[in-house]
């Protein structure tokens, strides 16, 4: 019997000027935490652009708003940019749409191809 999956995996990586907090699985009150972690892991570079991938998220309830929100504030008090890719998931782009400030984008390489750069590489 093998280790279960975590409920949310997280990853950060990035390349000037970009950095990518990606996620995988649910974000609820259980898993909060992690996430709102890989957002100040995120946030703590000095990337002007930040996007929180969330393509591979089943299900995102008002603590993963609440993370996007402060996260999305914080990144404007600092004159940085943060965009969240919800990988054509409409029910994630409805839920997501109506936190105000966020600006959605279909895909991270969407916020590539508007700075010229390649892809992130992982950190």
């Amino acid at each position: 019997m093998g280790t279960p999956e975590p409920r949310l995996r997280v990853t950060v990586s990035g390349h000037w000027p970009v950095v990518v907090l990606a996620c995988r699985g649910e974000i609820d009150h259980e898993t909060y935490d992690l996430f709102a972690d890989g957002a100040l892991r995120a946030l703590a570079g000095t990337e002007p652009d930040v996007v929180v991938d969330l393509a591979e998220v089943a299900y995102c309830n008002t603590s993963g708003l609440k993370v996007l929100r402060h996260a999305a504030d914080h990144a404007r008090a600092h004159g940085r940019r943060l965009s969240v890719a919800t990988g054509g998931n409409a029910g994630l782009a409805r839920v997501t749409g109506v936190a105000d400030g966020l600006t959605l984008v279909g895909d991270p390489s969407e916020v590539f191809d508007s700075v010229h750069e390649s892809p992130p590489v992982e950190r």
